[in-house]
């Protein structure tokens, strides 16, 4: 018996997850390595996972069945996020980083990382200063010390870093979120899905894949600004915080 599938990073996975609660098993070829976590709480029954770690390895994948069928807004019961929203600013969401998977592949193909660079993530942490913002930090759990430190060092006011190995507890955070600054990466696909207003940080080069899903539908909709760079050193971080 073979299962409709999804392929791809947790944006693809959140996309399609209205479809994958209406099958309940699935297939999954993923370079995000806790996938089956991921569907555990949503009650979708993982038949068979394969992850790849480079497209050599996702173009030799044996993917049977048809991909999930994706959805601009899917519908579903978003979990509780495990922190309580500070009472009296609004929250910025800040995403510093792509996937390990995504930015191999940028750097194969000599085109820019999804990463915020050092000098940029400096200026940022300067503008931010200035805006009357309580900032939520999205990062993975890894990068969690690394970037507490950067803001416990310059940032002048109160701010949360949120890098839960429990990946839904940080999706849900999106929630407290009045809007996002982010990457190119899956907390600005679930800020559109929540309706909330974002910047995103593109790398400026053709993929329609990315365009025709990811980004325009949202631009269209005036939930999404883009802001394209081939140096993320060259951009102003203050102009981009002061357009939120």
């Amino acid at each position: 018996m073979t299962f409709r599938h999804v392929c791809g990073g947790l944006g693809d996975m959140l996309l399609s997850l209205e479809s994958a609660i209406q099958d309940r098993v699935i297939d999954i070829f993923s370079h995000f390595q806790n996938a089956p976590a991921f569907y555990q709480p949503l009650g979708v029954t993982i038949n068979r996972c394969e992850y790849f770690s480079s497209l050599e390895e996702l173009g030799s994948l044996d993917r049977q069945g048809d991909p999930l069928p994706r959805t601009r807004y899917p519908k579903f019961n978003l979990p509780k996020a495990p922190i309580d929203p500070p009472s009296g600013k609004p929250i910025i969401g800040i995403h510093i980083e792509g996937s390990k998977f995504s930015n191999n592949a940028a750097r194969s193909g000599g085109k820019p990382i999804k990463d915020m660079s050092p000098c940029f993530l400096d200026n940022l942490v300067d503008a931010l200063n200035s805006k009357w913002a309580f900032p939520y930090v999205f990062c993975s759990p890894a990068k969690y010390a690394e970037v507490s430190r950067i803001f416990r060092e310059k940032y002048q006011h109160p701010f949360k870093v949120i890098a839960f190995e429990d990946i839904w507890a940080s999706l849900a955070c999106v929630g407290h979120c009045r809007c996002v600054l982010a990457t190119d990466s899956a907390i600005k696909t679930m800020a559109a899905i929540l309706w909330i207003p974002s910047v995103v940080l593109v790398a400026d080069y053709p993929d329609s894949f990315r365009d025709e899903i990811f980004l325009s539908p949202y631009v269209k909709d005036g939930l999404m600004r883009i802001v394209k760079y081939r140096d993320m050193d060259a951009l102003n971080p203050r102009n981009i915080i002061e357009s939120l």
